[in-house]
């Protein structure tokens, strides 16, 4: 009898120093203020990753209303959202695709 477990293991060990990046342009025509910033940090804490936003060289807490609110993002402005954790991939798909589609929801 081993004193050693032999579990298979599902998750990759090395998942939650996964950090995945992507650039999107800010399409919503009025800018990243309150109400697309609070839509995307609710969006944002469904991930158990960490996520944030970078723009200019400044980076803020995703996850946070307040920090967003601080870039003063405006329409057109290129922004980076980086996401480091075991569903690190997942977050970026969903993030950047709301910005995309203007903090909507896809629909279907």
């Amino acid at each position: 009898m081993s004193w050693f477990s032999k579990e298979k293991k599902d998750k990759d060990p090395d998942a939650r120093n996964k950090s995945i990046t992507a650039t999107v342009i800010l399409n919503d025509e009025t800018g990243l203020h309150v109400r697309p910033a609070s839509l995307f940090a609710k969006k944002a804490m469904g991930f158990d990753s960490s996520v944030h936003i970078e723009m200019n060289g400044r980076r803020v807490s995703a996850k946070s209303i307040m920090e967003i609110l601080t870039l003063g993002a405006a329409s057109g402005t290129e922004l980076t959202i980086i996401a480091e954790g075991e569903d690190a991939e997942k977050a970026i798909e969903t993030l950047t695709g709301f910005v995309e589609r203007g903090f909507k929801d896809a629909e279907g």
